[in-house]
């Protein structure tokens, strides 16, 4: 249980700081509300990256019989799911808050969090890199 925990928290620490960074993504308002929306959309985007990034590639394997997606799959299902999550970050404090998060380059963004996050991942041991593959690897035949 501790690993989706230490990936969850590369993905809220690497998305506080591209938002802080302005890395494809604005924050406006007063500075408390800067805080606190930063904090609390970081927090969705590691929801939604942890959440989608992993569930796509429980999904493709167990579809597709594989015993390893390979960075191939593994990789855009994590951008793309951070994606999601600073799309539907943008929405809730825009529609609470007005202009408070915009998102002017969602792809920019999401490969720089996915970037530090995984990159984190790696450096720490977190997420392995040894013995793992770009392409999908499947599953020996069973008897």
């Amino acid at each position: 249980m501790m690993h989706p925990l230490k990936v969850f928290l590369f993905f809220v620490i690497a998305s506080a700081v591209t938002m802080t960074l302005g890395l494809g993504v604005t924050l406006g308002g007063s500075l408390a509300q800067t805080a606190f929306v930063t904090v609390a959309s970081s927090a969705i985007v590691g929801l939604f990256a942890l959440g989608g990034g992993m569930g796509i590639t429980i999904y493709s394997r167990s579809l597709f019989g594989l015993m390893q997606t390979g960075r191939v799959i593994q990789w855009p299902a994590f951008i793309l799911s951070t994606w999601a999550g600073l799309s539907a970050a943008a929405w809730v404090f825009n529609t609470l808050l007005g202009t408070a998060l915009a998102v002017s380059s969602g792809l920019f963004a999401s490969l720089a969090i996915f970037a530090m996050a995984f990159g984190w991942g790696y450096l720490r041991g977190e997420i392995p890199w040894k013995g793992r593959t770009w392409m999908p690897v499947k599953m020996p035949n069973r008897k």
